[in-house]
C-alpha cells in the first residue's frame, strides 16, 4: 500500500523492491501459491475449543492446540489474521486453557512445512520487525492476549532476515553463517551466526512459531514437533481480477486503504473489467479535498468534513458527502504494568478520562503517579493510578504519546471531544480505602496548559485539525508525520519485559489503523461518566447521539449525559463527490466507484477489515440515494434518515435502531456496548471487554507541570497506602490476577528473559 511506502521512506531502511507492497486501488488476495511447502494447520473443533475454555474460532483465523495426546488439553492458540497481511501488519494471538505460570516463547521463523528440523528464527530486532520474539508467562486465569508484528521481505532484492536456531539442544549445531548474519549491526555489535531467509509469495514462507518448553523434559528447547505449533503467515498480493479494472484517481485520509482492501476485491471479482476502484494515495482529508478542488483527483475520501478548512472547500464547490463506512477515532496504546513479583507484563484494559487524554497527548502528564492530580477528600489523588488500579498490580511508571503532525481528522476529532468534555468525579473503593475524587480542571484547560509552550493558545477551545508544534517535554513525546510512524515509534519504544521499567504510550489513530498494528483500544469516559471501549455496539450507540444534515454529513454530539453505552468518538468515513460540472464519463466513474464500495459496506454480513462497521440500513438507504440522484445534481439534498427508518447494524448482534424526525440516530440497547455507572472508578469492570484484542508494551516519559503543590505529601501517603493494598491483596489471594510477563525485544536491543545456561533468550 502506498502509505506503507511512505513508512519506508521515513525509516530509510528498505527499498521498495525489498518489501512486498500492495498499492491501493488494487484488490488483494491471501498470497500467491508457492512451490515450497507450508506447515499444515490442524484446526480444533468447536467442542475442543469449548473444552479448553476458548471462544468459537473467528472466521478466517487459525485455532490450534499445542501438541499433546488430547488436542486442546495443553493449551489453545487462536491467531488471526494470518493471511492476506499487509507489509508490517500484526497478528493477534489469544491463548486459552494454559496452566498458570506456563512459559511461552514466540518466534518469527522460516517455514519449511515441517518441524522435523529446528527452523531458522529471528532473534535480533530490526526496524521493520522490532519484536521478532516474545517470552511470556500465562497468568493465573490461564489466558493471555498478545499481538505479534510480522513483515514481508521480498527475495527479489534487499537484505534478508537473519535466522538462527533458538535454544540449541544437545547435539544441534547452529545454521550456516551467511550475510547479513555475522555482519555488524546498527547497534555496533555483530549479528549471531545463522541463516538468512525471506518472507514473500515466491516460495519463501514464514510463520510465527509458538513453543511451550514444559511440554518436553529437555532444559533447552528449540521449536520441534513435540513442543510447538506453527502459525503460517502470508502476505497480500495483487489480484489478477483487478488487472483490467478502471482505476479512478483519488486521495484520502489515512485509514481508507484498509477499507479499500476490503471493498476492492469484491468489486473486481463481481465486475471484472467493468469495475471502478480508487487508485488511491493516503495523505490527509484536507489534502484530498484540496486536490479534488484543483481537479488533480476525481474523488476524495475524508473522515473529517466538519473541519473548518475542509468545510470552506466543500461549501464553495457544492460537494456532496456520501457515507461509505462507520469507524471510530481511538486512543490506541501499548502499555505495561508490574505485578507483585516485579514482573513487567502487558496491560490491555486501560481507562482514561478526557482530562487524562488531554494531559498525556499534550505532554503534561508524564507519570502515572502525577497524572490528573485532583482534590480527594481533603488530600490529592493521582486519578490515573487509582482509576486503573487492580489488586496485585502496579501502574506504569512513565506515560507518553506520539501525535500526528500536519492536518489529520483524528486530531480534529480528539480536540473537539476534549473541548466538549466536563471535569468529572470518580469513586475509588479498594477494600477499606474509600475516596471520592473530583477533577480540578476540564480537559480543555489541561490541553491548553500543555500546549502553552507553542504560544498563541486561544482563550477558547483549541479548534484545529493540526496538533501544534510544542517543545517536547521528554523523549516520551513525539510529533510525527503519519500514523504508520506513530505505530512504528510506539513499537520501537517498547522495553523488554523483565528489565527497565513499565511504561504506557498512546496515539490518537483511526480504529482500523490501531487494529492493523495490533494495539489496545483505551476505554474512554463518555459524558455520562461511563468508561467505554470501541465495539460494534458502543460505536453505533455513539453514532446515535449525533445528527445528519442534507449534505450527507453526520455531526457528533459529545455531551449526552444519558447514554452510558456510547463510545466517545465514533466517526463516519465519506466519499466526497461533486454535484455539478461533470461529463457523462466522469459521472459513470464516480457512480461506479462509490456504488461498488457501498455494495460491500451496505451489506450487514460483509467481512470488513477490523475497525470498520457496515452502514446501518437507514444510512445505507441514504447513501445509495445520493449515488443514484445526487452525483452531478447541483440542487440535490440528501434524504437524511427520518422517523421510523429501520436499521440493521450488522455486527452488533442484531440489535435494532432507528432515526427520529430530527435526523438523530436512536439506538436501542446494543449488545456489546461497554458501560459502567457514571463516575465509577477502579474495579467496576467497565474496562476493555475481554473480546477486544489489545496487546503489547512500550516506553515513554514526560514531565508533569500542574498541581505539584504541597499536596505532594498527601500523594506520597496515598501511594504508600496503594502499595500496601497491592501487597496485601497479593498475599491474601496467593496469586496474581490477570496479565502475563512479556519479553518483547525493543528496537534498540533485546530484553532479559529467564536465563538458562546456553540458551539464546529474548
Amino acid at each position: 500500500m502506498r502509505r506503507r511506502g511512505l513508512l519506508l521512506s521515513l525509516v530509510g531502511i528498505l527499498s521498495l523492491s525489498t518489501v512486498l507492497l500492495v498499492p491501493l486501488g488494487h484488490a488483494v488476495s491471501a498470497g500467491a501459491s508457492s512451490n515450497a511447502a507450508i506447515s499444515p494447520v490442524v484446526q480444533l473443533s468447536g467442542d475442543q475449543l469449548q473444552a479448553a475454555g476458548a471462544p468459537p474460532c473467528p472466521s478466517g483465523w487459525d485455532c490450534v492446540g499445542l501438541p499433546c495426546p488430547t488436542p486442546g488439553h495443553c493449551g489453545v492458540v487462536e491467531a488471526g489474521p494470518a493471511s492476506g497481511l499487509g507489509a508490517y501488519q500484526y497478528v493477534y494471538l489469544n491463548f486459552y486453557g494454559f496452566s498458570s505460570g506456563t512459559k511461552i516463547f514466540m518466534w518469527y521463523c522460516r517455514d519449511k512445512g515441517s518441524l522435523s528440523q529446528s527452523p531458522a528464527c529471528m532473534i535480533a530486532p530490526t526496524p521493520t520487525v522490532p519484536n521478532p520474539f516474545a517470552n511470556v508467562l500465562i497468568p493465573s486465569g490461564g489466558s493471555l492476549a498478545y499481538s505479534f508484528g510480522v513483515a514481508s521481505n521480498d527475495s527479489s532484492g534487499g537484505s534478508p532476515f537473519c535466522g538462527v536456531i533458538p535454544n540449541l539442544k544437545a547435539g544441534q549445531t547452529q545454521l550456516h553463517t551467511t550475510a547479513p548474519c555475522g555482519q555488524a549491526n546498527g547497534s555496533g555489535g555483530s549479528n549471531p551466526p545463522g541463516a538468512p531467509f525471506f518472507c514473500d509469495a515466491n516460495g519463501n514462507n514464514c510463520s510465527i512459531d509458538i513453543t511451550v518448553p514444559s511440554l518436553e523434559a529437555h532444559a533447552l528447547q528449540s521449536p520441534d514437533t513435540n513442543n510447538t505449533v506453527v502459525i503460517p503467515v502470508s502476505f497480500a498480493t495483487l489480484s489478477s481480477a483487478c488487472a483490467t479494472a478502471h482505476q479512478v484517481t483519488s486521495e484520502s485520509e489515512y485509514g481508507f486503504d484498509n477499507l479499500f482492501s476490503s471493498t476492492d476485491p469484491v468489486a473486481c471479482q463481481s465486475q471484472g473489467s467493468n469495475a471502478y476502484v480508487p487508485s488511491n494515495a493516503d495523505v490527509s482529508g484536507l489534502e484530498a479535498v484540496t486536490q479534488m478542488h484543483l481537479k488533480q483527483v476525481k474523488i476524495a475520501f475524508t473522515d473529517d468534513p466538519q473541519a473548518p478548512a475542509e468545510q470552506a472547500i466543500l461549501q464553495k464547490d457544492n460537494d456532496l458527502l456520501i457515507p461509505v463506512a462507520i469507524s471510530a477515532n481511538v486512543i490506541a496504546n501499548r502499555s505495561q504494568r508490574t505485578d507483585a513479583g516485579s514482573n513487567i507484563e502487558p496491560w490491555t484494559t486501560v481507562k482514561l478520562s478526557a482530562n487524562m487524554v488531554a494531559g498525556i497527548l499534550s505532554g503534561s502528564y508524564g507519570s502515572s503517579s502525577t497524572a490528573d492530580l485532583a482534590p480527594c477528600q481533603g488530600s490529592t489523588c493521582p486519578d490515573f493510578a487509582f482509576l486503573n488500579f487492580e489488586p496485585g498490580y502496579g501502574p506504569p511508571t512513565g506515560l507518553g504519546a506520539f501525535v500526528r503532525a500536519g492536518h489529520a481528522g483524528t486530531t480534529d476529532q480528539t480536540l473537539a471531544w476534549l473541548c466538549a468534555s466536563p471535569a468529572l468525579s470518580f469513586t475509588f473503593d479498594f477494600g477499606s480505602f474509600h475516596r471520592t475524587s473530583t477533577e480540578a480542571l476540564t480537559a480543555e484547560q489541561v490541553l491548553k496548559n500543555g500546549l502553552a509552550s507553542a504560544g498563541n493558545v486561544p482563550s477558547g477551545c483549541y479548534n484545529s485539525d493540526t496538533f501544534p508544534s510544542i517543545i517536547p517535554p521528554s523523549n516520551g513525546w513525539t510529533e510525527v508525520g503519519s500514523p504508520d510512524t506513530q505505530a512504528l515509534k510506539l513499537a520501537q519504544y517498547v522495553p523488554a519485559a523483565g528489565g527497565g521499567q513499565a511504561n504506557a504510550g498512546f496515539a490518537n489513530l483511526n480504529w482500523s489503523i490501531a487494529a492493523y498494528y495490533g494495539m489496545s483500544n483505551t476505554a474512554l469516559q463518555n459524558a455520562s461518566g461511563a468508561f467505554v471501549a470501541p465495539t460494534a455496539g458502543s460505536v453505533l450507540a455513539g453514532l446515535g447521539d449525533g445528527t445528519w444534515d442534507a449534505n450527507g454529513m453526520w455531526s457528533p454530539t459529545y455531551t449526552n449525559t444519558a447514554d452510558a453505552n456510547a463510545y466517545a468518538m465514533p466517526t463516519v468515513m465519506y466519499a466526497v463527490v461533486p454535484r455539478a460540472g461533470q461529463t457523462a464519463a466522469s459521472l459513470a466513474e464516480l457512480r461506479g466507484t462509490v456504488s461498488e464500495i457501498l455494495s460491500t459496506t451496505t451489506n450487514p454480513n460483509a467481512t470488513l477489515k477490523a475497525g470498520f462497521l457496515p452502514l446501518p440500513a437507514a444510512v445505507a438507504t441514504m447513501a445509495n440515494d445520493e449515488v443514484a440522484h445526487g452525483i452531478g445534481n447541483p440542487t440535490y439534498e440528501a434524504p437524511y434518515p427520518g422517523t421510523g427508518t429501520s436499521s440493521s447494524p450488522g455486527s452488533n448482534n442484531g440489535s435494532g435502531s432507528s432515526f427520529n424526525s430530527s435526523g438523530r440516530f436512536a439506538s436501542s440497547s446494543l449488545n456489546g456496548a461497554g458501560s459502567s455507572k457514571a463516575g465509577k472508578g477502579a474495579g467496576d469492570g467497565s474496562g476493555t471487554p475481554s473480546s477486544s484484542p489489545g496487546y503489547g508494551p512500550f516506553f515513554l516519559t514526560a514531565n508533569e507541570s500542574r498541581l505539584l503543590v504541597p499536596s505532594i505529601v498527601g500523594i506520597g501517603a496515598l501511594l504508600a497506602l496503594l502499595g500496601l493494598v497491592m501487597i496485601g491483596s497479593s498475599v491474601l489471594s496467593g496469586r496474581i490476577a490477570g496479565g502475563a510477563a512479556e519479553a518483547g525485544g525493543g528496537a534498540e536491543g533485546g530484553g532479559e528473559g529467564e536465563a538458562e545456561t546456553g540458551e539464546i533468550e529474548p
